[in-house]
């Protein structure tokens, strides 16, 4: 990770009370503490905050961060007037949640993997124990990385690339959540197509990576494929926290972990496409004489089925299949 810019300013605020600001006067220097810092933070919202990805809302005038940070990304000089403003829109923003409380707002600009990244952080302080020289217990206080809320994180080099989904939020708590997505004026309309794509490269990746044989990953693709289509009938939203825990019970943030990083982009809920999850399907058939599976993705492809005629016939032969056939001893 490349750390391009990191500062810190305070938002106070109680809850039903009015907020004010304690702006830092200058950059944060930039050392190893503060490239572990944000590495930790990236790491923590990714695998505890299960965030949402979409972009930024098409009305600029009523949700202007996206201004405030399109000024920055065309003048890298500028970014403290960037978080200066963006804390001022803020600070607006949370006056009118009466229920809503300050903390820490962390923003950063780090590159990583040539890809651009602007981070907005709030954190709050939680209360530890120490054991001190004097072997007595004392109070300590600390920031509560685990604990991500109120977090958004936009890929410059997708937004520049006016990619289909550029940023991402934590889910937080209800009230949290829909004050600070005001705030940066996202909205999570992502396709369900593309959602539904996401959701099947990132399964499908990573049951390749199980160890299990390959009649468990064909059951496992049928219980996912059943599950997605029942929720696109019922009109629900598929849940990837559902779809992790029936992947590994035991482990079930491991998937989901997997399946919300920047390289699938998956939302913790995701709008269903048929058409586009139909695949994950796989037909299997079992006799003394007959043996026969694959992948639904291929039907009307290279296999082809005429209920009037009861048959399927196959096209496409692979090469290695052809060579035993080829090549066998079996005479007519």
């Amino acid at each position: 990770m490349n750390l391009n810019n990191i500062i810190v300013h305070k938002l106070n605020k109680e809850a039903q009370g009015n907020a004010s600001l304690e702006l830092r006067e200058n950059y944060l220097p930039i050392g190893e503490r503060e490239i572990e810092f944000v590495t930790n933070l990236k790491q923590a919202y990714y695998r505890k905050s299960n965030p949402n990805y979409g972009v930024f809302n098409g009305n600029a005038v009523a949700y202007p961060f996206q201004s405030l940070l399109r000024n920055y990304a065309d003048d890298n000089s500028q970014f403290y007037q960037f978080a200066e403003n963006a804390m001022s829109h803020l600070l607006g923003i949370i006056n009118a949640v009466p229920q809503a409380t300050g903390g820490y707002v962390v923003f950063a600009h780090y590159t990583l993997q040539n890809e651009e990244f602007v981070i907005i952080v709030m954190l709050n302080n939680k209360k530890q124990y120490n054991i001190n020289d004097n072997l007595s217990i004392e109070e300590i206080f600390s920031l509560d990385i685990d604990k991500l809320d109120v977090a958004n994180f936009v890929n410059l080099t997708r937004w520049n690339e006016e990619n289909e989904t550029y940023l991402s939020f934590a889910r937080g708590r209800k009230e949290i959540s829909k004050y600070f997505k005001n705030f940066i004026g996202c909205t999570d309309q992502t396709s369900a197509k593309q959602s539904s794509q996401q959701l099947k490269s990132a399964f499908l990746d990573y049951i390749d990576t199980l160890k299990i044989d390959n009649e468990a990953k064909e059951n496992l693709r049928n219980d996912i494929f059943n599950y997605c289509i029942g929720q696109v009938k019922r009109k629900e939203d598929i849940s990837l926290g559902h779809i992790s825990s029936t992947i590994d019970n035991e482990q079930p943030e491991l998937f989901q972990e997997f399946a919300s990083g920047e390289l699938y982009r998956v939302s913790a809920n995701v709008k269903g496409h048929i058409q586009t999850l139909k695949n994950l399907k796989f037909y299997t058939y079992k006799s003394k004489k007959l043996s026969i599976s694959f992948d639904s993705g291929l039907v009307n492809e290279s296999i082809f089925y005429n209920e009037q005629a009861n048959e399927l016939r196959i096209t496409d032969i692979p090469d290695d299949l052809r060579q035993q056939l080829t090549n066998s001893e079996i005479e007519d």
